[in-house]
């Protein structure tokens, strides 16, 4: 909180004797006074510790500054990590959905081809068996 700065504490005032010499200060405005100087003494310090943060007590405004922009130059260093980490495992994720895609796209080529096989199967079937089932119909008629 103080530094190396030699400090007086409050109680050291509180306990400081004076010698007494003939004609000198009252010693109980004295003693009153020394009281008020502790406890404002004490009040100040206690605001002080209001504003310290833990980790930079003792420290010079340039040492805080130094830490605080090495901690942030590590919070940055972390962040861009993590984010090459999403960017490749974003990346292998369309690579895998490409490849799906690809193989949906060779499954429905197969799948349209097959289907016309079948069209054309199913077209020669009934033209074949087109003047069969119309002779068929006409020896029912009669005609």
């Amino acid at each position: 909180m103080r530094g190396a700065v030699p400090v007086i504490e409050p109680e050291e005032i509180r306990r400081r004797e004076f010698n007494k010499v003939l004609r000198g200060y009252d010693t109980v405005e004295v003693r009153y006074f020394l009281e008020m100087l502790a406890d404002e003494l004490e009040s100040l310090q206690k605001k002080l510790g209001e504003y310290e943060v833990p980790g930079f007590e003792g420290k010079s405004p340039g040492e805080i500054v130094e830490q605080a922009r090495r901690k942030a130059d590590e919070i940055v260093e972390e962040a861009r990590q993590k984010a090459a980490e999403i960017i490749r495992a974003a990346e292998r994720q369309r690579d895998m959905v490409e490849r799906e895609i690809d193989k949906l796209k060779v499954k429905r080529h197969e799948i349209i081809k097959q289907v016309e096989e079948l069209v054309y199967k199913l077209r020669n079937f009934v033209e074949a068996g087109i003047p069969d089932f119309r002779e068929e119909r006409s020896d029912e008629s009669g005609v």
